[in-house]
């Protein structure tokens, strides 16, 4: 497990602070090295075969492997025929995993034994959720505010007089609101 990344030691942690305080103390305590060295002397490994079997085991206990392969995969990691890695298999079941089950059997009991009224919703409970409902913004919305005849529809209303055509000479021409000055007051503006 040393050559785990951060974030896998970190979600390994999180599991195991996350598991139940009776596996943890399973885990940490002499049950389970006590159920390895029996393994160990039981099927002659060595100290890194028996590390890799209980890294593995540790993985499954905590849910990051299925149990189901677990033989096969004990095969490939620790080098031995397939039954020596069915029968540390099936010591695993029996020693380790079945106290597991019986660990997690207890724990749900307790985790679903619940009165009924305790799920009841309180009816008095006020509703603290006083915030105004907005309109969401939509581009139509922002079209209307940014471009065209409708960048002034919020402020003026939208108005009767629809644009139907208009000519570039129409657009070029400028109004003429006043009279243009004169430099010679004696001539006609034009």
């Amino acid at each position: 497990m040393n050559d785990m990344l951060p974030d896998q030691k970190r979600t390994l942690q999180k599991s195991f602070l996350e598991a139940p305080e009776r596996v943890k103390e399973l885990l940490l305590g002499r049950v389970f090295d006590r159920v390895f060295s029996d393994i160990g002397s039981k099927y002659r490994l060595d100290t890194k075969q028996r590390k890799l079997a209980e890294n593995d085991a540790t993985l499954v206990l905590l849910a990051f492997l299925p149990r189901q392969g677990m033989s096969q995969r004990l095969a490939e990691e620790l080098g031995v025929s397939k039954d020596v890695a069915e029968g540390i298999f099936k010591d695993l079941n029996d020693k380790l995993f079945a106290l597991v089950v019986d660990i997690l059997s207890e724990v749900e009991t307790e985790l679903f034994t619940f009165d009924p009224a305790d799920m009841a919703l309180d009816d008095e409970t006020p509703n603290t959720n006083t915030s105004p409902v907005e309109r969401m913004r939509t581009m139509e919305g922002d079209l209307k505010r940014i471009h065209g005849y409708g960048s002034f529809g919020e402020l003026y209303g939208t108005g009767d007089d629809e644009v139907h055509h208009s000519s570039q000479e129409e657009l070029v021409k400028k109004p003429s609101l006043t009279d243009l000055p004169r430099y010679n007051p004696n001539t006609p503006n034009e």
